[in-house]
């Protein structure tokens, strides 16, 4: 997809927690954004690849890729190291946030969450990266 002719911001969600994704995709479809969903880290990398969303969504704990393996792969990749990431997670130790942000996650966000935090930081993220 042509990210120059597209309509609408694209959230790229990489969550294996079934049912979140729905509460996403209404928050985030209610603000214009086109949203896609990954369920495991290594579908969202490729979905990442195909088609360079605007902003990522990204869990740490997902089978067959974990999200910091997925991030660091983004982020060392030269294309796609722009995108940002926001991590959203059960996992509140300091460790997993100075992790997070070694690898260059923009944001942190811990489970449970409220959408329109989540959604507010992703408006933010999106208007200072034009």
């Amino acid at each position: 997809m042509d990210i120059r002719t597209r309509s609408k911001r694209i959230v790229l969600i990489i969550d294996d927690e079934k049912g979140l994704d729905a509460i996403l995709q209404e928050c985030f479809n209610k603000r214009g954004y086109e949203t896609v969903v990954a369920y495991d880290g290594k579908a969202g990398l490729e979905l990442a690849r195909s088609f360079e969303p605007d902003i990522i969504i990204l869990d740490i704990n997902m089978p067959k890729m974990g999200g910091y393996a997925v991030a660091q792969i983004l982020k060392n990749d030269e294309k796609l190291k722009v995108i940002p990431i926001v991590v959203l997670t059960v996992r509140d130790q300091l460790e997993d946030k100075e992790i997070a942000k070694e690898i260059g996650v923009a944001e942190f966000f811990t489970k449970p969450f409220k959408a329109d935090d989540l959604a507010n930081e992703v408006d933010r993220l999106l208007k200072s990266n034009n």
